[in-house]
């Protein structure tokens, strides 16, 4: 017997848990960044750097967090498929979200930036598929 395809609320539930779980690096991440002043020029533009590196995390997670809520409350009957199709309810492309600038940031960051670009691209690509649900089948 083969398994079963995965159903559509148990792949949001497996997508959710991951962005949940890169939120909760992301924040440990953030609690563990230096809280004091830097003592030079190139230590203020590491701390920057990593600054920066994790709001770019935080944007993709926070992001896509909410469009899997979103998912969600379509499967419930919360928000109508179609209101959902709306611009404001999809992901925004993931060119359109801010970029890492480089820099040299600790290996957990780059983890974390890694990371956060392969769930968003995960994500994008199935909000492109609503799209492709929609056209007419020939």
């Amino acid at each position: 017997m083969s398994p079963s395809p995965p159903t559509a609320a148990g792949t949001l539930e497996a997508l959710l848990a991951e962005g949940l779980a890169l939120a909760e690096r992301t924040r440990a991440a953030l609690l563990a960044s230096p809280s004091s002043v830097p003592a030079s020029p190139q230590a203020l533009l590491e701390n920057l750097e990593r600054s920066a590196a994790l709001g770019v995390v935080t944007a993709r997670v926070t992001a896509g967090v909410a469009w899997l809520l979103a998912r969600f409350a379509v499967l419930r009957g919360e928000l109508d498929a179609e209101e959902a199709r709306r611009p404001a309810w999809r992901l925004l492309p993931p060119e359109r979200l801010p970029e890492a600038l480089g820099g040299a940031v600790d290996p957990e960051v780059l983890r974390l930036l890694r990371e956060s670009e392969r769930f968003y691209r995960r994500l994008d690509r199935l909000d492109a598929a609503l799209d492709r649900a929609d056209e007419p089948s020939h």
